[in-house]
């Protein structure tokens, strides 16, 4: 939790939440972990695996792992009855999964998801330009989103 996304809970929500996130052990790309949101306006945190390190080597976020730590944020939600979810772009910062890509996928995911039975009533997405990603980049997120609303309306 030193970059980031991470960085950012870790700052505003309390060192607690580092300490509670390190509990759990034996997480892969694409696993989550759960805990408390200690000092954030929230109930919990959902903390995807989007790096893992095996044998000594970092491994990166895939489109297979963006998906399924988003279908697996999705469905903790539900078990846990939370009504809303908000997500950052998942594994385009220290992962360097692209951009565009992660949109694809995660706007896929969430949409396929939604269609069916679930106790969520609101999804967000917060996005925040970094380093290399222009503004008008954020719009690959945006944009398919307010068309799968449009049509399913």
């Amino acid at each position: 939790m030193s970059s980031g996304v991470s960085a950012a809970i870790l700052k505003a929500g309390g060192e607690s939440i580092k300490t509670e996130a390190r509990q759990h052990t034996d997480l892969n790309l694409g696993d989550v972990a759960v805990t408390s949101a200690e000092n954030l306006s929230a109930k919990y945190i959902f903390h995807a695996i989007t790096i893992d390190v095996d044998e000594n080597y970092l491994i990166y976020a895939s489109e297979e792992s963006i998906q399924r730590a988003t279908l697996n944020c999705l469905e903790l939600a539900d078990s846990l009855q939370v009504k809303t979810i908000v997500f950052p772009a998942l594994g385009t910062g220290v992962a360097k999964f692209p951009l565009e890509k992660a949109a694809e996928v995660m706007i896929e995911t969430l949409s396929n998801y939604l269609k069916g039975k679930t106790q969520i009533e609101r999804v967000t997405i917060t996005l925040y330009p970094r380093e290399g990603i222009e503004p008008s980049q954020l719009n690959n997120f945006f944009e398919p989103a307010v068309s799968l609303l449009a049509s399913n309306s």
